[in-house]
């Protein structure tokens, strides 16, 4: 045999045993046991960036030799053996030479049980905390709803949110959608249970608790939502009467509200005249204001006088006051194609007795809301 065949048998020789992992072992045997002690950390560090490439940092390895050792917790059988072909081919800068990782003991990895109608639930404390937990879907999953959460309330953010293999697959733009919605809330609890999100609280005001239910209760995906929020009554204002800001839905809500306005404040016109009393501005104002939260609707403004005098030059007075009034409106950004006018003079009484107080109480402006 040639010097030259000997020598590439006994180099695919040397390259078997490092393979089968003996040259580790006659390593350690030598005066170069401290390279192969640099080598089994170098195996091990390979190892565990391998694991955190994937997304287990709940997992750890040890070396024995070349002998793996993994502790830890897999959410699925689908995880184990990942983690398990994932150590396997960690080989680490040894390859053939010195042999890599050749086996691994997974005995120390346990494999957590598929949790049975898992849940998932979000609460917003009155001082701005957020805590989550149960369970979602794997690693990954976990992970950006953390973020999000950290993101959204700046750190005030209590964890307890688990993984458990097939819990709400697909549902993180879901819960994400909730945890933007409690950023417009006071206080908040939401619970994810059969592809459905509940959600309870409150908010500071109508508008915010109307644009949060809109959002739950039509949250998207597979899942559906329904959201009950309350908000606190609003306070009377300078006019005596309380409406909350935004759209108001109704015209019966609307038309209380004008009613309880001009029951409680007149508009006042000079004597004989349809020019209006500037003391009366500051209550048109917040008629303008009351008119576009009622946009829905077409307004009719009508006149009205007293008995006193002819009754055709009442019903022209009247109907000069309800124009003025409209004309006030418009001026101060009312919807032109909301309001009428109408004059009726003395014909529509609220009061019959021949007193002045009564005379008074007929002599007045009524807006009347028409769908």
């Amino acid at each position: 045999m040639s010097v030259g065949m000997k020598l590439l048998i006994g180099l695919l020789a040397f390259l078997g045993l490092g393979a089968m992992g003996i040259h580790y072992e006659v390593l350690s045997q030598l005066s170069g046991a401290k390279s192969a002690k640099v080598i089994a950390q170098t195996l091990q560090a390979n190892a565990k960036q391998t694991l955190l490439a994937a997304d287990h940092d709940d997992v750890f390895v040890f070396l024995d030799g070349q002998r793996a050792i993994v502790v830890g917790d897999a959410s699925s059988q689908q995880q184990f053996e990942a983690i398990k072909q994932g150590v396997l081919s960690s080989t680490g800068s040894g390859g053939l030479i010195t042999g890599g990782i050749t086996v691994v003991d997974m005995s120390g990895l346990q494999v957590a049980e598929p949790v049975v109608n898992p849940n998932w639930a979000a609460t917003l404390s009155s001082d701005g905390v957020v805590a989550i937990s149960g369970y979602v879907d794997n690693k990954a999953d976990q992970r950006l709803i953390r973020d999000q959460a950290n993101k959204l309330f700046a750190g005030k953010f209590n964890d307890e949110l688990k993984v458990s293999s097939g819990a709400f697959a697909g549902a993180v733009p879901q819960m994400i959608i909730v945890l933007q919605s409690l950023t417009q809330l006071d206080t908040a609890l939401v619970v994810l249970e059969d592809q459905n999100f509940a959600l309870t609280g409150t908010a500071a005001d109508k508008q915010k608790a109307k644009s949060v239910s809109g959002v739950i209760n039509n949250i998207g995906g597979d899942f559906t939502g329904l959201a009950q929020i309350t908000w606190p009554a609003p306070k009377p204002n300078e006019f005596g009467i309380a409406v909350d800001a935004g759209e108001i839905e109704t015209s019966a809500k609307c038309q209380q509200l004008f009613a309880e306005a001009l029951v409680k404040n007149k508009i006042l016109f000079e004597f004989n005249s349809a020019k209006i009393g500037e003391e009366s501005h500051g209550f048109l104002d917040f008629l303008v204001q009351l008119s576009l939260q009622c946009s829905a609707f077409s307004l009719n403004v009508g006149g009205h006088t007293d008995n006193t005098g002819a009754d055709e030059y009442n019903v022209h007075l009247s109907n000069l006051r309800a124009n003025s009034v409209v004309d006030y409106l418009l001026s101060k950004g009312g919807n032109p194609q909301q309001f009428t006018a109408s004059g009726f003079g003395p014909n529509q009484p609220v009061c019959t007795q021949n007193t002045l107080q009564c005379r008074a109480q007929n002599r007045r402006i009524e807006i009347i809301v028409e769908d």
